[in-house]
């Protein structure tokens, strides 16, 4: 290895054109520096070997400096503690308090946005616990343009281990799993991991002196028929590359043999919502049919419709009405339909069936491609715990009620955020 790294840094060394000697600017090529001189100056190729060298061990013992505080850091001390599932007893690891430790500990699950303003903003007082099944940090905004190949996606995510080893500190930790419950009474989040590579336990548990929820939220389907078999949501970048892939499955399976009637019903795009996230999705997927598809498959162009379904009088019924007005003429000119006042009654497999409240008739629409976008709702864990604190205090159906400081109404060191 170092027998590599020598060999780079002597190329990299090799490429430098030009540089500064004796107040001259000269060539530098080869090892031999090309002066006003007549005759060239040799420069000792064992000198820069021994550069190189050094370089080369600097970088090699920082890494493994780095590396060091990486695996120290996650290395957590835990306890075996036997719990009984379906009558058979098995060892629950405990990632439990030191009692002599000298930080409180608070586990933050989630690695959101929130999440991840309160790590940057977090001294080092504190041990911290970092638990999510994501180990990237996602910019969700951006999601749309992922969808239809305007940005890739690694442009919008960015590693959470990056955050977590900052300013060289050995107090973060970050463990890739998902929170299946919280045991406020005891300081106890039970936790399962998500790899399937566990050779004996996937569930374990870790205390807590302070508890951030940060888990976000999930679509909300209104328990629509079909909606979780045929639709797609946006949330997550499994999704938006799902989106993808479907939208150019659609072209391709047009661009076969088959009546103009069917290839319609194939490059038909349906979008439930009219929020933020289905507005521009619904422009993002018409910028990247009529600027790219059309240069591929100019003779489906035609064939083409996107639908963005609301239930309500306007899209985009929270901004201003302005904003509403101005996005409805716009997406007009663009051949995009908006049916208002309409809600959706059922997803089948290649159609949607809806449900206009002007008339209240039923009509059904083909579709290619389904994106749910209606709203948002509690997760599991998010429910489990309002349950645990007791329906009495946690009266809201669809989020955590917290006091002016974010924590949560019923307990005394949990605290909800994003």
């Amino acid at each position: 290895d170092l027998d590599y790294i020598l060999e780079g840094n002597l190329k990299m060394i090799s490429r430098v054109r030009y540089r500064r000697y004796n107040g001259k600017k000269t060539r530098y090529n080869n090892f031999r520096f090309k002066s006003d001189s007549t005759s060239p100056i040799t420069i000792d190729h064992s000198f820069y070997k021994i550069v190189a060298t050094s370089f080369a061990l600097t970088c090699a013992y920082t890494i493994y400096q780095d590396r060091k505080r990486v695996w120290q850091q996650d290395d957590l001390d835990y306890i075996l503690e036997e719990t009984t599932v379906d009558g058979k007893t098995l060892l629950n690891p405990v990632v439990n308090l030191k009692p002599d430790r000298k930080k409180k500990r608070i586990v933050i699950l989630g690695t959101g946005w929130a999440s991840l303003s309160m790590i940057q903003s977090l001294k080092d007082d504190f041990e911290v616990i970092l638990v999510s099944p994501r180990n990237y940090f996602l910019f969700s905004p951006l999601l749309p343009s992922a969808a239809t190949g305007t940005l890739e996606p690694r442009t919008i995510t960015e590693s959470i281990r990056q955050y977590c080893h900052r300013n060289q500190s050995d107090n973060y930790s970050y463990l890739e799993a998902t929170a299946s419950s919280i045991d406020p009474d005891n300081n106890i989040v039970h936790c399962t991991d998500i790899t399937g590579k566990t050779a004996k336990n996937e569930n374990f548990s870790i205390e807590y002196d302070y508890l951030v929820v940060g888990v976000g939220s999930k679509c909300t389907t209104f328990g629509t028929k079909g909606v979780e078999e045929y639709a797609t949501y946006l949330k997550t970048i499994e999704d938006a590359q799902k989106i993808r892939t479907g939208i150019l499955d659609c072209f391709e399976t047009a661009n076969l043999p088959m009546t103009d009637q069917e290839k319609r019903d194939i490059l038909s795009f349906v979008v439930v919502g009219g929020g933020p996230t289905g507005i521009e999705f619904a422009a993002e997927l018409n910028d990247f049919i009529t600027e790219d598809l059309k240069k591929w498959f100019p003779h489906l162009i035609d064939k083409v419709s996107i639908s963005v379904i609301q239930s309500r009088e306007h899209i985009l019924n929270t901004f201003d009405s302005n904003i509403s007005t101005y996005t409805e003429k716009l997406f007009s000119r663009n051949n995009i339909d908006i049916k208002t006042m309409s809600r959706v009654k059922e997803v089948k497999e290649n159609s949607i069936m809806v449900l206009d409240k002007n008339t209240n008739q039923v009509n059904e629409y083909p579709f290619g491609l389904c994106l749910w976008s209606t709203g948002i709702t509690k997760v599991p864990i998010t429910s489990q715990l309002c349950e645990s604190l007791g329906t009495d205090i946690q009266t809201n159906r669809r989020a955590i009620l917290v006091d002016h400081k974010m924590k949560v109404k019923g307990s005394n060191n949990i605290f909800a955020i994003g």
